[in-house]
C-alpha cells in the first residue's frame, strides 16, 4: 500500500502524545486552574490570552515536550466581543425543517487543531465547537438553555442570524456529532474543569477532566476532522471554515493582523518556536459590561519541517517506520499485492500477515474509521481483532492500532449508549 509520508509523520507525532500521557494530562488541568476570573466569559477569556494561565502555560509546560523530531508545537488563541448567533433548524416529518423560535449562540469555545508542512499547508485538521457554562445544571439535563442543548443534540441543522446571516450549515450527525459539539464546565473549583459529551440528558454523555479532553484531542481520538480546503461541501467543514473566516475578518478589521484568513493569523502567530506572541485580544483587554458575549478560538499548531515539496506535489511515499526505535524501515521496492476491498479478509490477513502488511493493513482500516466508511458491525469486528492481537505487532504498528482502538471504542460506546436511551 502507498501512502503518504505526512500521514506517517502525523501518526508518529500521535504515537509520542501518547508517551507523554502524564504531562499532557496535568498540563491540560492546570492550564485552568491558573484562572483567577470569575464569570462564564471572563474565565474563558483568561484561558485564552492570560499570561501564565490556560494558552499561555500550555506553551510553556508542553510545546518542548511535543516538539521533536523537526516538529515545532504553538498554541494560539483569539478573543472575541461577538459571538456567532443561530437559530436551530429541527428536523420534521415533512422533510422541512422548522426554526426554533429564540435564537443562541453557536458555542463559546472552539479548539482547532492544525498540522502543517514545513509551507504552512495544512496536512490534517480538525476542530471541536464548546457551550460553555459555569457548572452542569443538576436537573434532568446538564444544560439548562432550551435552545442551546436542542442545538446540540438533536437540530439536523441550523440558519446563522449574525456572521452570514440567512445562510443554513448542516451539523454532523451519528457518531461524529459528538466529536464536534461538546459542552464545558469552567468553573468547578477547586475540582478540574471538565468537558461533556452530547447529549445533555443526565446519565447519559461522558464526562471527562480537561486533561483527559487535550489528550484525546492531541492523539485524535476527539475533534472531528475538517477538510483543508475552505471551498468544501462538507458540512463540518463548512461551518468550521466559517468560524475562520469571522474570526479572521474581525482581528483585521480591527487592525490586529495585516491580511484575513487563516493565513494571516498563522503568520501572526509566526515563528512557532516563539511563545511570547501567544493571543490577540480584540476587545482591547476591557472588562465585559453584564449581558456582553464573547466567542474564544485556540488554535493548537504543529509545524512540521520535515514535511513540504514532494508532499505537495502529490507524490506519495513508504512509510518510514520505526526511525527512532531503530527498527529496519519497509522497503519502498517491496510491493504487496493486498486486496484492501473486504473488511473481514483484511482483518483474517491481519493476524496471520508478516510485520509490514500488518502495517499496511492498519492504516488502511485507520483511514476507514477516519472517513466513515466502516459499518457498526464491522468496526466491532475490528475492535475484537485488535483487542486479541495490539499485544503481537510491531511497536510502531501497535501505537497506531491503539490509536485506533481508542476511536472504534469510542464509536462502539456511543452507539451502545444510543441503542438504551430508545
Amino acid at each position: 500500500m502507498i501512502i503518504t509520508e505526512s500521514k506517517q509523520r502525523i501518526s508518529d507525532f500521535q504515537s509520542h502524545v501518547n508517551s507523554r500521557v502524564r504531562e499532557i494530562r496535568a498540563a491540560g488541568d492546570q492550564s485552568w486552574q491558573r484562572v483567577t476570573a470569575s464569570g462564564e466569559v471572563e474565565i474563558v477569556r483568561d484561558f485564552l490570552v492570560g499570561k501564565g494561565r490556560g494558552t499561555d502555560y500550555l506553551n510553556r509546560s508542553l510545546t518542548s515536550l511535543l516538539g521533536t523530531n523537526g516538529r515545532v508545537v504553538k498554541f494560539a488563541s483569539i478573543f472575541l466581543h461577538q459571538m456567532p448567533m443561530v437559530f436551530g433548524l429541527r428536523s420534521l416529518p415533512s422533510g422541512q425543517p422548522a426554526k426554533l423560535d429564540k435564537r443562541c449562540e453557536l458555542g463559546d469555545l472552539q479548539t482547532l487543531f492544525l498540522y502543517l508542512d514545513r509551507d504552512k499547508s495544512i496536512c490534517q485538521a480538525r476542530s471541536v465547537i464548546f457551550q460553555a457554562k459555569l457548572k452542569p445544571h443538576t436537573g434532568s439535563h446538564v444544560i439548562d438553555h432550551p435552545q442551546q442543548r436542542e442545538l446540540y443534540d438533536e437540530c439536523e441543522a441550523f440558519s446563522y442570524d449574525t456572521v452570514l446571516k440567512g445562510q443554513n450549515r448542516r451539523l454532523p450527525s451519528g457518531h461524529l456529532r459528538e466529536r464536534a459539539l461538546q459542552y464545558i464546565f469552567v468553573d468547578e473549583r477547586p475540582g478540574p474543569v471538565r468537558v461533556r459529551t452530547i447529549p445533555s440528558n443526565a446519565g447519559q454523555g461522558a464526562f471527562e477532566n480537561y486533561g483527559e479532553h487535550l489528550l484525546r484531542f492531541l492523539n485524535d481520538s476527539t475533534g472531528l476532522d475538517v477538510p483543508p480546503n475552505k471551498l468544501t461541501d462538507d458540512p463540518w467543514g463548512q461551518v468550521v471554515w466559517d468560524m475562520i473566516g469571522n474570526v479572521s475578518k474581525e482581528v483585521t478589521s480591527r487592525g490586529l493582523v495585516r491580511n484575513s484568513g487563516l493565513d494571516g493569523l498563522l503568520d501572526h502567530f509566526n515563528h512557532f518556536e516563539n511563545h511570547e506572541v501567544f493571543s490577540i485580544d480584540a476587545t482591547g483587554g476591557r472588562r465585559l459590561q453584564k449581558g456582553e458575549e464573547g466567542f474564544g478560538l485556540q488554535l493548537v499548531i504543529v509545524w512540521d519541517s520535515n514535511l513540504g515539496g514532494e508532499q505537495r506535489a502529490g507524490i506519495t511515499v513508504k512509510p518510514k517506520i520505526g526511525v527512532e526505535q531503530n527498527v529496519q524501515p519497509i522497503n519502498p521496492n517491496v510491493k504487496h499485492d493486498l486486496q484492501f476491498t473486504n473488511v473481514d479478509n483484511m482483518l483474517a490477513d491481519l493476524e496471520f500477515s508478516e510485520a509490514q502488511q500488518q502495517h499496511e493493513i492498519v492504516l488502511e482500516l485507520d483511514s476507514r474509521i477516519r472517513c466513515n466508511k466502516l459499518s457498526d458491525q464491522e468496526a466491532q469486528k475490528t475492535l475484537k481483532v485488535l483487542n486479541s492481537i495490539c499485544h503481537s505487532l510491531a511497536p510502531e504498528t501497535a501505537q497506531i492500532a491503539y490509536n485506533f482502538q481508542q476511536k472504534l471504542k469510542s464509536r462502539v460506546t456511543v452507539k451502545q449508549m444510543l441503542y438504551v436511551s430508545h
